[in-house]
């Protein structure tokens, strides 16, 4: 099958069960497809010939302290200014003054492109800005708010071959409706739901 068509497919496959994802180019031979369920991130590479899989799990637990992962960052830069720093010293999720948001997340953003780390910004929530990007098998996952910051950190497994059951599963558990167990006990009440 051609890597566009499969492409497609996937997209597609994705729409049906109302899950949102980002379609981007960080590699010169492929397309990205980017998405997340509870505790999992997914990263799908489509090339011409084969799909391969960037599966990250975390359990959605947020970084205090923005700090923490200034050494990712330092040692994910490779080739880039490894003098210029992503995070200042003082950089924490304390609240911060309203008008330094949009600076913070600029800052953050240049700290990174100096680095030469790839990294996508998008806005699924109405009140932040999340800026995702990979370092050292991590993802992390830095959201801005007008007043302050949250990150969340994700361990990685690179190149997983490509299987639709498995991506399948993730998804459509993740669109199940919760549900709690009824139980009964003593006499059941009106709409059968129980009273003792």
């Amino acid at each position: 099958m051609d890597g566009l068509q499969r492409l497609l497919d996937f997209a597609e496959y994705l729409r049906s069960q109302r899950m949102p994802f980002l379609l981007e180019q960080l590699k010169e031979d492929a397309v990205t497809v980017s998405f997340g369920t509870f505790g999992n991130r997914f990263r799908l590479d489509f090339h011409e010939d084969r799909v391969s899989i960037d599966w990250y799990k975390g359990n959605e637990e947020l970084i205090a302290n923005l700090r923490a992962i200034q050494g990712l960052i330092d040692a994910e830069a490779g080739a880039g200014d490894r003098t210029a720093r992503v995070v200042e010293p003082g950089d924490n999720c304390a609240p911060q003054q309203p008008s330094a948001g949009m600076r913070r997340l600029l800052d953050f953003t240049a700290g990174l492109r100096r680095r030469g780390i790839a990294y996508g910004i998008e806005q699924q929530a109405c009140d932040s800005v999340e800026v995702s990007f990979i370092a050292q098998g991590k993802r992390l996952e830095v959201e801005f708010f007008a007043d302050g910051v949250l990150c969340s950190c994700f361990e990685g497994q690179t190149g997983i071959p490509f299987d639709m059951a498995v991506i399948q599963e993730e998804v459509e558990s993740f669109n199940r409706p919760f549900e709690l167990p009824l139980q009964t006990r003593g006499r059941a009440g009106r709409h059968g739901v129980s009273t003792g």
